[in-house]
């Protein structure tokens, strides 16, 4: 199959009621009568076993959202990035994230899968995201559906998949996926000295965090400096994005 499963998840929210019984987001004037908000909205396969702490990885900045949902409003733009799971074991899988704002809310399509493959997942979930955005949410929801079964191409091919919603889908792996994964304008945004500091520190194997205003850079930024460690590889842990 193409990924794992994928998710579609928004941040938990309470909701209050007014005496009369309209529906409202949770302030200190409301009614102690609260519930709590379905965060999963939608999932294929319906019986994966999705990670439990799924959300919070979604949602990695929006400690506050539960008691100030209006805040979402200031999310007005989509934004792509990648976190990964690690097991008991030491096994990892990738989740690709989009995240956008929708219907007044921000909303994440979450893709979890074992492979590193962030070129093209990138691509599927902006495809679905496109359609979310244009209200026809069956269709995205068809769309994730009927490519679920196709397998990923290898470096260097392309695969073709004929779905409903968007008709011919074209997936493309390049064969040095370095030329994707190595966001230069991101990197160049650091000095000189910095770069060289960030990258001595990682020959060294040393720990390194890094802090950012928004996860897309971030993400890519730390996806930038792993990829030019070739030959090399980072040994450690590996987590580009930790939940507040």
């Amino acid at each position: 199959t193409l990924y794992d499963y994928v998710v579609h998840i928004l941040p938990e929210q309470e909701i209050g009621y007014f005496s009369n019984g309209n529906g409202c987001l949770l302030s200190s004037n409301f009614s102690q009568h609260l519930s709590t908000t379905a965060p999963i909205q939608f999932k294929y396969p319906p019986d994966a076993q999705d990670e439990a702490t799924l959300r919070y990885f979604c949602f990695p900045d929006q400690l506050d959202s539960n008691n100030n949902p209006l805040s979402l409003a200031k999310k007005s733009t989509q934004e792509y990035f990648r976190f990964t799971l690690t097991n008991m074991h030491g096994v990892r899988q990738y989740g690709y994230c989009s995240r956008f704002f929708h219907k007044r809310i921000l909303n994440a399509l979450c893709i979890v899968s074992p492979f590193d493959m962030i070129e093209i997942y990138e691509k599927i979930l902006s495809t679905a995201t496109e359609l979310f955005l244009s209200y026809k949410e069956n269709e995205a929801k068809t769309f994730l559906e009927e490519i679920y079964h196709h397998r990923l191409p290898n470096r260097g091919d392309t695969i073709h998949i004929t779905t409903s919603p968007v008709g011919l889908y074209t997936l493309k792996c390049e064969y040095d996926r370095r030329k994707v994964l190595i966001d230069s304008i991101t990197l160049l945004n650091l000095s000189t000295e910095t770069i060289i500091k960030i990258f001595s520190s990682i020959l060294y194997e040393q720990k390194l965090i890094f802090i950012g205003n928004e996860l897309g850079p971030l993400t890519r930024l730390i996806n930038t400096f792993v990829c030019l460690l070739y030959p090399f590889s980072w040994p450690h842990t590996f987590v580009p994005i930790l939940p507040a």
